[in-house]
C-alpha cells in the first residue's frame, strides 16, 4: 500500500507499507528437530513465532502457558503443543498450531564391540559407543593417545606395540547440557613377531644342513614349536637349522605370549640322494 501526495510538480509518494495476505498463520515452536533431548533435572526454555498471542499445553509443566516462551518444569517428558493466534481475529484461519516432544534422559553410554578385547600388536578391534542421547558431544581416549580426537560412536583401536601384560584402558564419554556419562573398557595387547620364512618348498641334497627361517629377528616373547622334531637342531628355535636324511614336512607354530594370537607355517623339505649307484652293464 502506497500513500502518494500532489505538491503541485506532480503525485509524491510520502508513505508505504507492505500487506502479507495468507490463507493461514503459520505459528512454529523455534526449535531445528521435532525431539528435544534434555538431561534429567534440567529446564527447558521454548519460545514460538508466527502469532500475537499463544497458549501452551499442558497448562501444568510451564512456568506461564500464556506467553511466546515459557519454560517447561524439570523432569517433564512428553509432547507440549502451542496455539497461537492473531489477535483480535477470531477466524480460524487467524489460528496456527505446532508441537514438540520432550524427552528427559539421563546419560548412559555402554562401550560394545563383537571383537574380543585380547589381541595383539597392529590387530584392530572394533568398538561401538551405545548410548541414549544420539551421540551427543561424544569422546574417545587411551592413555597412549591412539583414540585421541575421535569423535564418533564406533572406532577402530589398532595397537601399534605391547608386551606381556600390556593393558589398555579406552574410555569413552557423552555429554548433555552439562551432564556427563562415561564408560571404560580394558584392552589387552600381547607382542606377536610373525617372521617370514626362508625356504618354504625346497630341494636338497642329502647330509646338507639347512636354515629354515633368516636369524637375527627380535621377536618379544613370540613362542615357536617345531613338528616334527625329526633332524632338527632346537624343536623350538625359530631359526632352527635341519639336516634331513629323507623327504619331510615341518610345521612351525607361531602363538603369542598370553595365547591372544597364533600362527601356522609349513615347510615341504625333498631329498636328493648322495650316493651314486653303478650297475653293471651288459658284456
Amino acid at each position: 500500500i502506497k500513500l502518494f501526495r500532489d505538491f503541485g510538480c506532480g503525485d509524491v509518494e510520502v508513505a508505504s507499507t507492505e500487506v502479507f495476505i495468507r490463507e493461514n498463520i503459520k505459528v512454529e515452536i523455534d526449535v531445528p528437530q521435532d525431539t528435544i533431548i534434555v538431561c534429567e533435572g534440567n529446564f527447558v526454555s521454548l519460545e514460538a513465532s508466527g502469532a500475537t498471542s499463544y497458549t501452551w499445553s499442558p497448562f501444568n509443566v510451564f512456568d506461564n502457558p500464556f506467553i511466546s516462551n515459557p519454560t517447561v518444569e524439570a523432569g517433564y517428558t512428553g509432547w507440549v503443543y502451542v496455539e497461537g493466534k492473531i489477535d483480535p481475529f477470531t477466524d480460524p484461519a487467524c489460528i496456527g498450531l505446532d508441537s514438540v516432544y520432550i524427552n528427559n534422559v539421563d546419560p548412559i553410554v555402554e562401550i560394545v564391540t563383537d571383537d574380543s578385547l585380547q589381541i595383539c600388536v597392529f590387530d584392530t578391534i572394533t568398538l561401538t559407543a551405545i548410548n541414549n542421547i544420539d551421540d551427543s558431544n561424544i569422546s574417545w581416549s587411551d592413555p597412549f593417545g591412539f583414540l585421541n580426537g575421535q569423535t564418533g560412536p564406533t572406532v577402530d583401536y589398532v595397537p601399534n606395540f605391547g608386551f606381556v601384560g600390556f593393558e589398555q584402558l579406552i574410555t569413552v564419554t557423552v555429554e548433555l547440557n552439562g551432564c556427563i556419562a562415561q564408560d571404560e573398557v580394558t584392552v589387552f595387547v600381547d607382542p606377536f613377531t610373525v617372521i617370514q620364512p626362508l625356504v618354504t618348498d625346497t630341494v636338497i641334497c642329502q647330509d646338507t644342513e639347512l636354515q629354515l627361517n633368516q636369524p637375527g629377528f627380535s621377536f618379544n616373547g613370540t613362542l615357536f614349536e617345531w613338528n616334527p622334531e625329526d633332524f632338527l637342531s632346537d624343536p623350538l628355535d625359530p631359526f632352527t637349522t635341519s639336516i634331513p636324511e629323507e623327504d619331510i614336512s615341518y610345521e612351525l607354530y607361531v602363538t603369542s605370549p598370553s595365547g591372544f594370537c597364533a600362527d601356522t607355517f609349513q615347510y615341504n623339505i625333498e631329498i636328493i640322494p648322495n650316493e651314486i649307484s653303478i650297475q653293471q652293464g651288459d658284456s
